[in-house]
């Protein structure tokens, strides 16, 4: 028996290892969102805070801040998206920083959004592992999370969603525990995790604050009311406070007033008014609100179908236990509970409460993680069904999505943020966003300028203006001999390009804005004026377009 306990840690240890290594090497592959530069303000920002505190307003770091026009972020309009979960990467932001070196600055920081994603995955696997009682469905539940190919990339770069999932999993996995076994070192883990999760996402919270609600009520339940009992639940609250203040100095001015300002922008996200592509039609804050189905078609859509039959299965199941109401505190039903609480009164918040939503779901990513949660407990069920068929037939679904989600994340690595399932049908670029964030105009270029393998720099350049903002930051990303290559032409100069890139998405956007009189970009002919060369792919989803001037050699 100890040696299949030893050999058990063998294989979750190399498994993790191999997560781990394959995550840091793949890092390097994805493109510059058009918003990072704004995220490295923000963290800039908060940084500038601490710098003044202590080391004053003429320290090096300020004045390097005030020279890039960093506001300190208790004055900044940005103050309610928290960055405390990457303060780690300080030492890495003022080395490239300094330097100017965007290109190392972004591999640095989409590496270490990948190392918090994996916190997140650890904390998946311990929370499936205690709740199934089987360290093998802890595993499937990890890969059917990391291999959902919309988590796997914005696992590397998405450094406001993906880290509140992952934090969100440490604060609901270190709640279960400390609840299970009220260890002191639980409670101070979960105090701290939960103050990263609260700045970096007010709804952080809400979850903390059911973790301590079913606390009170196991406690009152079981009749474990005592001194030591109460004084860890302080501890965590204590914990909790201080770590919350210290990492947010965003609130040290005033902590009403900063509380009056990230709620009301979580009700109401004036500072956005663009627009939605959806089902083919226009949406946006001043003209068409979204419908309430928005967020749980996009989830079905865009998560692999066999696990989401499993999730859907795992909350039938779950709920049908529910019905038995003296079994909700028992053993680990109290925990399914949690989960529930967590995320389903979030969701239907979004589909009755109006809120601004936009790009997908991905305000959304939180819920992921507790769905797979129930997803691994009805693959257990089946498992353990007496009918082989049963049996076999699970598993060979579920081992063959798995499969058919390594093959094809790998032929269109990294472009796996365009998946759609068969629910969504054909022709999705005319329906539904696939790169709002430019994120694959790195790949493209680079694809392009292996295609041409010129011996001249290519000129490069994009009629609209939103399809224009990935060229520059997707050519810094690529090394310098890609860079070395290409001239990429001022946006009004376009015509004159050798190459004209068009992001599909905004291609749709522009189009739609203008039918209906919304002002923006003229419907441009790219067949008038070029010839189809190249597109940047995901399956058939075709991402970006490259036309290749007529008449050009």
């Amino acid at each position: 028996m100890e040696k299949l306990e030893q050999v058990r840690r063998q294989i979750v240890v190399v498994f993790f290892a191999a997560v781990f290594l394959l995550g840091m090497f793949l890092a390097k592959d994805y493109g510059m969102p058009w918003d990072e530069t704004t995220e490295f303000g923000i963290f800039a920002a908060n940084i500038k805070e601490y710098a003044r505190v202590l080391e004053g307003e003429d320290s090096t770091f300020v004045r390097w801040a005030d020279e890039k026009d960093y506001p300190y972020i208790s004055e900044y309009i940005e103050k309610d998206h928290g960055q405390s979960a990457y303060y780690p990467c300080t030492p890495w932001f003022i080395k490239y920083g300094y330097a100017d070196d965007m290109r190392s600055l972004s591999h640095a920081w989409h590496r270490y959004t990948f190392f918090v994603t994996f916190l997140g995955l650890l904390s998946l696997y311990a929370i499936i592992k205690l709740l199934l009682k089987d360290w093998k469905y802890g595993i499937v539940g990890v890969l059917m999370y990391w291999l959902s190919p919309r988590m796997f990339a914005d696992g590397f770069y998405n450094n406001k969603d993906m880290v509140f999932a992952s934090l969100l999993l440490m604060v609901a996995a270190l709640g279960i525990y400390f609840i299970e076994t009220r260890k002191i070192r639980y409670a101070v883990l979960l105090g701290i995790a939960a103050g990263f999760a609260a700045n970096t996402r007010v709804i952080g919270f809400w979850v903390l604050g059911l973790v301590g609600l079913l606390y009170l009520v196991v406690l009152t339940a079981q009749k474990q009311w005592n001194r030591s009992n109460f004084l860890k639940g302080v501890l965590i609250v204590v914990v909790f406070a201080v770590t919350f203040f210290l990492i947010t100095p965003a609130c040290w001015p005033s902590i009403v007033g900063y509380f009056q300002y990230v709620i009301s922008q979580s009700m109401d996200f004036v500072r956005w008014e663009g627009s939605l592509l959806y089902q083919g039609q226009m949406f946006g804050n001043s003209f068409r609100t979204l419908p309430w189905h928005y967020v749980p078609v996009l989830i079905f859509l865009t998560s692999p179908l066999i696990f989401l039959m499993l999730m859907v299965a795992g909350h039938v199941l779950t709920a049908g236990k529910f019905l038995r109401f003296r079994e909700i505190l028992n053993g680990c039903e109290k925990y399914y509970l949690l989960l529930m609480a967590i995320v389903w009164p979030v969701l239907i918040y979004t589909m009755i409460g109006d809120p601004v939503i936009y790009n997908g779901w991905r305000h959304l990513y939180f819920v992921y993680g507790p769905f797979v949660v129930f997803g691994a407990r009805a693959l257990q069920v089946l498992m353990h069904a007496d009918s082989k068929w049963i049996r076999r037939t699970a598993a060979c679904a579920v081992g063959g999505q798995m499969l058919y989600l390594v093959v094809i994340m790998a032929i269109w690595h990294p472009n796996q943020f365009g998946y759609y399932n068969l629910l969504a049908g054909g022709n999705v670029e005319k329906r539904y966003e696939l790169d709002y964030w430019d994120t694959a105009a790195a790949s493209c270029i680079r694809h392009l300028v292996d295609k041409v393998n010129p011996t001249e720099p290519i000129v490069i350049g994009a009629y609209d203006g939103y399809s224009y903002a990935g060229l520059p930051w997707g050519a810094m990303v690529l090394p310098k001999e890609y860079q070395d290559k290409l001239i990429i032409l001022p946006e009004d100069t376009y015509l004159t390009a050798d190459y004209l890139f068009v992001d599909t998405t905004y291609r749709e956007i522009t189009e739609k804005r203008y039918e209906m009189q919304l002002g923006g970009y003229e419907p441009f002919d790219y067949d008038s004026w070029g010839d189809e060369y190249y597109s940047e792919d995901f399956l058939d989803n075709r991402l970006w377009v490259v036309y290749k001037r007529k008449g050009l050699e």
